[in-house]
């Protein structure tokens, strides 16, 4: 499941699966967090990047605190992951990957500046961009389907996940990931009612998918089966139902993004 799933996100940028998110070079500066020596935020009052300079953790506000330097020199990139210390309200989506990063929103405005960009093992960098910010439109990352059957007697923490089937008509079976911030956990059930609780969020496999997986994940079922003639026509199937996404999605949605030239 989780093998066929990526791969069928990592065919193309699928116009369902992208989006477009304002970023910064390093994670918001927030109040209730205590941060390490050399931890590097960003302070979205000030408008500034400092680091903790004080050789020990520190709850000190930056550009008030002595403890903390503001950054004039650094790479500016986009982390690949989620900081796990916001795992909550103030998490972002990771990326699975980058398409392009721009000066301005670009559902907002045609006057905007496209970047060229290179991925590191530290994230996307951005080497010529002289803004506290980009605008970057990507891929989602596929979700990985792990998780066992919800126990009402255990605690569940952040990067746990489970499946629930709930105890009424509205609560179908679904995979539940926690979302909440490192240093809590939860005992709650997912869903009540079809209502998602707010300590959890459900793993979205996308309905585009949905063909292709049950094709796939049968080919591989009748492999293991040792019943190859069955498995590949199985096989040619789901890559005839996936190429039907992709011309979906160029040739019917339009989803195309026509080249742009600065004029001096």
């Amino acid at each position: 499941m989780n093998r066929r799933l990526r791969e069928a996100y990592e065919l193309e940028f699928w116009p369902d699966l992208m989006t477009i998110e304002k970023r910064y070079w390093r994670d918001t500066w927030l109040p209730v967090y205590t941060y390490a020596d050399g931890a590097e935020v960003y302070v979205s009052a000030l408008d500034k990047y400092y680091t903790n300079s004080s050789g020990g953790d520190t709850t000190g506000t930056p550009g008030a605190s002595s403890d903390w330097a503001e950054l004039t020199s650094f790479i500016n990139y986009v982390s690949h992951e989620q900081n796990p210390l916001l795992l909550g309200s103030n998490s972002t989506e990771e990326i699975g990957a980058t398409y392009r990063g721009t000066s301005k929103d670009p559902r907002l405005s045609l006057d905007y500046e496209t970047f060229p960009f290179e991925v590191k093992d530290i994230g996307v960098v951005f080497p010529y961009v002289d803004k506290s910010y980009i605008y970057l439109e990507y891929r989602k990352r596929a979700p990985e389907i792990k998780g066992d059957k919800f126990d009402s007697t255990k605690t569940y923490y952040p990067g746990q996940q489970v499946f629930y089937e709930g105890t009424d008509s509205r609560d179908v079976g679904e995979f539940y990931d926690v979302q909440l911030e490192s240093t809590n956990s939860t005992t709650s059930a997912p869903s009540t009612n079809g209502t998602v609780h707010a300590d959890w969020k459900k793993v979205d496999i996308p309905y585009i998918f949905g063909a292709y997986l049950e094709k796939a994940i049968s080919a591989d079922i009748l492999l293991l089966d040792e019943k190859s003639d069955l498995a590949g026509i199985q096989f040619n199937e789901s890559n005839r139902l996936l190429g039907c996404e992709v011309k979906k999605a160029t040739n019917q949605q339009g989803d195309t993004v026509q080249p742009k030239f600065r004029g001096y």
